[in-house]
C-alpha cells in the first residue's frame, strides 16, 4: 500500500509542478521556456515515471499478481526507452539540462542516499 500511495503522490506532485508545461509527448511543451529543477525535480529527473512505476509494483504486489508485475517491468523499459528521447529533445531544448542531469543523477526514483543528504543540506 506504501508503494501506491508513494507512487500517486509523486505523480500528482509533478503534474502540479509542471502545470501547462506537461506534454505526453517525447518532445518538450511549446509553452514552457523554462527548465523545472526545483521541487520533486530537484530529486529525480522524471517523477512522473517513477511515480508510475512505483504505483504499479505496489499493485502487483498487493493484488499478488505476477502478471501485473510483469507488465510493470514492460512499462519499466518503456519509460526507459522514451525517457531516453525526452532527454536528448530536452538538451536541445534547454542548455542548463545537461548540467542538471549530472547534478540530478536518480532517473526514475530518488537515490535514498542522496535523497538524505539533500535534506540535510536544507
Amino acid at each position: 500500500p506504501a508503494a501506491i500511495a508513494v507512487g500517486a503522490l509523486m505523480v500528482a506532485a509533478a503534474i502540479y509542478e509542471l502545470g501547462p508545461s506537461l506534454s505526453p509527448w517525447v518532445t518538450p511543451a511549446e509553452i514552457s521556456n523554462e527548465l523545472k529543477t526545483s521541487g520533486i525535480f530537484a530529486y529525480v529527473r522524471h517523477p512522473i515515471y517513477g511515480g508510475l512505476l512505483l504505483f504499479c509494483f505496489g499493485l502487483g504486489i498487493v493484488s499478488n499478481s505476477a502478471n501485473r508485475l510483469v507488465l510493470t517491468a514492460v512499462l519499466y523499459y518503456l519509460l526507459e526507452l522514451k525517457s531516453e528521447l525526452e532527454e536528448v529533445n530536452l538538451e536541445a531544448k534547454y542548455e542548463a539540462y545537461r548540467t542538471y542531469k549530472t547534478t540530478v543523477t536518480s532517473k526514475f526514483l530518488p537515490d535514498p542516499r542522496s535523497l538524505y543528504q539533500q535534506l540535510q543540506q536544507r
